[in-house]
């Protein structure tokens, strides 16, 4: 089977379980791991099925293809399949993923814009259709290995106000649509539908409308030109941490005016989205033990040269040079678990064992590679900690994953822990049921007295 490699074991907690107390359970029996002091994840279950149902809730009109590139490993893979998501895949190893674990490729969107001819061709071989373009060269390639590909124009929307702007490197210009749309039907394609994505967690979800309502247009246009238009992909960036409820909501709110106004029910359009980090951000927390530890004062503090590297905004004027500085060198790092710390900060971890009453010193988090930007923190807060005790990293599921082995060290081991009214999922990773309708009816995931670890 085509999967990325990953130990975990599948685990229970009943209801009132908080997080903190589960991970400490896996702190003093870490019989499941290679070494005790291994670092590890916490997958919930419980708060991706949360997800799904405010998802359900708020945009019933919306399918979710989840982005496998956000987390792909298998049982995950299973569980949003049983929950009956479709995959938004980029490759043929997620291609090929999805397929092996009995997923119709009619739920199975191939969404990259720039496709390897050999994965073009797996598609075509598999019968994955729904294919997105957007320029020329595109569509000769897809004229010439998938003819009868099933095709999704996508457009750019650049807005600086998300976390991660989309637009510059995948999306035709507005007036270069008309071109290819024209270019597609004398080529004798099948364009369907269109596709956009906003950008990252944007400031401004009524980009949403702006972008809906430029699809109608290039929906109206499409349909003159004789193309029997039927989808529109909404794309990704909806937030996913612990504390954005309020702001999906103002998301969701955005997009179900827009759909109801420019693509009403009746028109039976098939309404899709690409959501990764929504469903993933909350789920994992990265348990990470405390290897080394250094004490120092201000004078080594704020002048290694690497912290312009690293783009760090680093003033030496904030160290106190009375103060005692405490570094710490975790069993985690940048090549694993913290390659989000690249682009986005950290936040502040929190102790597994309660020293809430002790005094807080500042210092750097490293990680344990032996590369010298290996930074998981550059400046936090901390109560004094020792060798081996343990650090809590939460909102962590989203892009976080790598499988380098730099430095000869390996992913974590993951927990996937599982609300004990939802046992039906152990069946679901661990028995291999491959449709979602074989053991359960989806819904049988989603019962109102979820319990999550808090």
């Amino acid at each position: 089977m085509a999967e990325l490699n990953e130990n975990y074991v599948v685990c229970e907690y009943e209801r009132g379980t908080t997080r903190r107390d589960f991970i400490r359970e896996k702190v003093e029996y870490p019989e499941d791991r290679q070494e005790r002091d291994d670092g590890f994840l916490v997958f919930d279950f419980g708060d991706v099925i949360a997800k799904h149902r405010k998802w359900k809730e708020l945009l019933p009109r919306v399918r979710p293809f989840y982005a496998v590139k956000c987390r792909p490993y298998t049982p995950i893979l299973k569980v949003m399949n049983a929950l009956d998501i479709g995959f938004d895949c980029a490759s043929k190893l997620e291609i090929e993923s999805v397929l092996n674990i009995g997923v119709d490729p009619n739920r199975i969107v191939y969404s990259h814009t720039r496709k390897q001819v050999s994965t073009l061709e797996y598609a075509a071989n598999n019968n994955v259709d729904l294919v997105t373009f957007d320029d020329e060269n595109e569509l000769m390639k897809i004229k010439r290995v998938f003819p009868s590909a099933r095709l999704l124009l996508r457009f750019a929307l650049y807005d600086p106000t998300a976390k991660y702007p989309q637009g510059l490197k995948y999306g035709c210009k507005r007036e270069t649509a008309l071109i290819l749309l024209q270019l597609a039907k004398t080529l004798k394609l099948n364009v369907v539908g269109i596709h956009f994505h906003i950008g990252t967690e944007s400031k401004k979800p009524s980009n949403y409308q702006e972008a809906i309502a430029y699809s109608r247009e290039l929906f109206d246009v499409a349909e003159k030109i004789g193309f029997q238009m039927s989808i529109l992909d909404i794309g990704g960036g909806f937030p996913g941490h612990a504390t954005s409820t309020g702001k999906f909501n103002d998301y969701a709110k955005a997009v179900s005016e827009a759909i109801d106004e420019y693509f009403p029910e009746s028109c039976k359009v098939d309404i899709m989205a690409e959501p990764g980090t929504y469903y993933m951000k909350s789920a994992v927390t990265v348990v990470a033990c405390i290897i080394g530890k250094r004490q120092r004062t201000e004078e080594d503090a704020g002048s290694s040269t690497w912290s312009n590297k690293l783009n760090a905004t680093i003033d030496s004027e904030v160290y106190d040079k009375t103060q005692t500085y405490y570094d710490y060198y975790l069993n985690e790092g940048r090549y694993t678990s913290f390659c989000n710390a690249v682009y986005e900060p950290i936040q502040t971890p929190q102790p597994v064992k309660d020293i809430s009453d002790k005094p807080t010193y500042s210092g750097t988090i490293y990680g344990y590679t032996c590369c010298e930007t290996d930074v998981i923190i550059l400046k936090t807060s901390l109560p004094e900690m020792d060798e081996g005790d343990w650090l809590l990293f939460k909102d962590l599921g989203n892009y976080t994953h790598l499988v380098t082995y730099f430095n000869g060290f390996k992913r974590p081991f993951c927990y996937y822990a599982i609300p004990d009214n939802c046992r039906q999922l152990r069946h679901v990773i661990e028995d291999n049921v491959t449709n979602h309708n074989e053991a359960f009816n989806g819904n049988d995931l989603l019962p109102e007295d979820l319990s999550l670890l808090e």
